[in-house]
């Protein structure tokens, strides 16, 4: 052991503490680093039980979250158990101080998923196409007369008014073409309202019913209209036999011909009514042939028919076996047609005062 040191009278007197240490001390060792070193150690101890600590605490905590996040999933689940399911995976890592190791939590659950959701439908037109259909007076067989048709649109989207095709349910006779449809339009467009008017004449007596469609933007887009609206009516009867004679398109306009009969019974010429209104109707069923209603006195077969044109050309036919009521079609030209034979005279109606024989000289007479 050292030698005890004897303090000095002057100096201040040693601590206990001092004096075990001084009394430890031992050659070449530093007590004072070896205290530090200690002291150093002890705190980081203490830091890592914090940690440590707190690591636990807060994987604790995740794992209860993911518990309680898998029962509410469940719940859901049960609830849409008829829908499509898409599987969703979640991988949350945490980040833990050195002193914790934690394994990263993986969670997976499913989902449902979305409702199928359809695409939204295309506009439509907020306010109808409307159309009346009106004639001024009744009607008659061989009679022309105007169809007036007052449409109203209050979001009219086209440029023009609509486009008209009309049924007139007669049995020979027909539009001679519908108006083509407009374009296609997307937009609303602003109030408008007309008056559209059409011609015709009936071949027939009878009860009709004139079936009309409206297309604006021709009927297509999200504010295209295609309406069809009806009329109906009773067409009277004439004083007199109606006949539909028909020409094909290179004769002219047979409203503008002047007609005559020669009467194969009689040898006799009846001039026959027709009208000056020139309506461009075509037969129903051959739309290159142009008509026209003409109206005796009778028809009988062997009758010849000619239509005369304003300029002096003419087409004429043989009715044959027709009868009354009948689609003629005169494809014969010339101006001097062959006179029936009068060998057989068949019963007949007699021809009204007006009409006028022939003379031994003469082959026809101008209407």
């Amino acid at each position: 052991m050292s030698e005890l040191l004897v303090p000095d009278s002057i100096a201040a007197p040693p601590t206990r503490s001092e004096l075990v240490i001084d009394g430890l001390r031992e050659p070449g060792v530093d007590l004072v680093a070896a205290r530090h070193r200690v002291e150093v150690a002890s705190t980081a101890l203490r830091r890592r039980m914090l940690l440590t600590g707190a690591g636990v605490l807060l994987a604790a905590v995740i794992v209860g979250l993911v518990i309680w996040t898998i029962g509410r999933v469940g719940d859901d689940v049960e609830t849409v158990a008829e829908e499509s399911t898409t599987t969703v995976a979640t991988s949350t890592t945490f980040t833990i101080p050195e002193a914790v190791s934690v394994t990263p939590v993986t969670t997976s659950s499913t989902v449902p998923a979305a409702a199928g959701v359809a695409p939204p439908a295309e506009p439509t037109s907020r306010s109808p196409l409307s159309a009346q259909l009106s004639v001024a007076r009744g009607v008659s067989v061989g009679a022309p007369f105007t169809l007036a048709i007052d449409w109203n649109d209050a979001d009219h989207a086209a440029a023009a008014a609509p486009s008209v095709t009309i049924e007139w349910n007669d049995p020979f006779l027909a539009a001679a073409a519908a108006e083509p449809p407009d374009a296609v339009c997307s937009a609303a467009g602003s109030p408008r309202a007309g008056r559209i008017e059409r011609a015709f004449r009936y071949s027939t007596p009878g009860p009709r019913t004139i079936r009309v469609r409206l297309r604006s933007c021709g009927g297509t887009g999200p504010f295209g209209e295609d309406v069809t609206t009806e009329l109906p009516l009773d067409v009277g009867g004439v004083a007199g036999v109606p006949l539909v004679a028909a020409v094909d398109s290179g004769a002219g306009d047979p409203d503008a011909a002047g007609a005559v009969r020669y009467a194969s019974d009689t040898g006799g010429v009846e001039t026959l009514a027709n009208r000056s209104d020139a309506i461009d109707q075509v037969l129903r069923r051959d739309r290159t042939r142009r008509a026209t209603v003409l109206i005796s006195s009778a028809w009988n077969a062997g009758d010849v028919v000619l239509l005369r044109f304003p300029d002096d050309s003419c087409r004429w036919a043989s009715l044959g076996t027709e009868g009354s009521s009948v689609a003629a079609v005169l494809t014969q030209q010339g101006c001097q047609p062959p006179r029936p034979t009068t060998t057989t005279v068949p019963v007949s109606i007699t021809a009204p005062s007006t009409t006028t024989p022939p003379s031994s000289t003469t082959s026809t007479t101008s209407p």
